[in-house]
């Protein structure tokens, strides 16, 4: 134990203990040192060019499904997208350039909206159904008693 000022023992054994540790776990070409628990790569450009590229191709679903909500761009098409817009978009520094600044923002505001546009027509074809079943049964009720008379 080592005195310091004002009076107090500190053990600086575990201290060192870490240190030796960290530098026994130093991948010795840069000199940095992961964090304790902490592994992996960092995101990185590229990967958020690839985000950025799939918030593109869901913005273009979300508004084409406000025409046909049966459209969906399957996984091919979004891989697709990072192979082919991502590196154009980092090359160009277009991550945050922009609606693409946004686009996260403008895909939640989509899904909002289209989901209250199908909700809607859900509803009104519902609703339809409904009108066509109580019809239908109004005819069959009206058929078997003019038979009968």
């Amino acid at each position: 134990m080592e005195p310091t000022h004002e009076g107090l023992d500190f053990d600086l054994s575990q201290a060192e203990r870490i240190v030796e540790s960290a530098v026994e776990q130093n991948d010795g070409e840069t000199g940095e040192v992961d964090p304790p628990g902490v592994s992996g790569e960092l995101v990185g450009g590229i990967d958020i060019a690839k985000g950025k590229a799939r918030a593109v191709v869901k913005m273009l679903e979300n508004l084409f499904r406000m025409k046909e909500p049966r459209l969906s761009f399957g996984e091919e098409t979004y891989q697709e997208a990072e192979e082919q817009l991502a590196p154009v978009l980092l090359k160009h520094d277009l991550s945050e350039a922009g609606p693409l600044k946004y686009a996260e923002e403008v895909n939640a505001l989509g899904f909002i909206g289209g989901l209250g546009f199908s909700s809607f027509g859900v509803i009104r074809q519902l609703r339809a159904d409904d009108e066509a079943a109580e019809k239908a049964a109004n005819q069959q009720r009206g058929g078997t008693d003019g038979g009968e008379s």
